[in-house]
């Protein structure tokens, strides 16, 4: 699973970090946002589950 950042005035995604589940499924990181822009979950799928990418949540940076 990749955690992605597309900044506000792009249209392209990027890896900032790949994770592992934990044992329930839950993946989890811990980033510093420093601009505005939008992050996702993508998850590129298995032999048993499909890939699935998450919608883009928007994160306003302030000062």
């Amino acid at each position: 699973m990749h955690l992605q950042f597309r900044p506000k005035d792009s249209s392209t995604y990027t890896t900032v970090v790949a994770v592992k589940s934990s044992s329930t499924g839950t993946p989890r990181a811990t980033v510093k946002a420093v601009k505005d822009g939008y992050w996702r979950w993508n998850f590129t799928g298995t032999t048993t589950t499909g890939p699935a990418k998450a919608t883009g949540d928007y994160v306003d940076v302030r000062p």
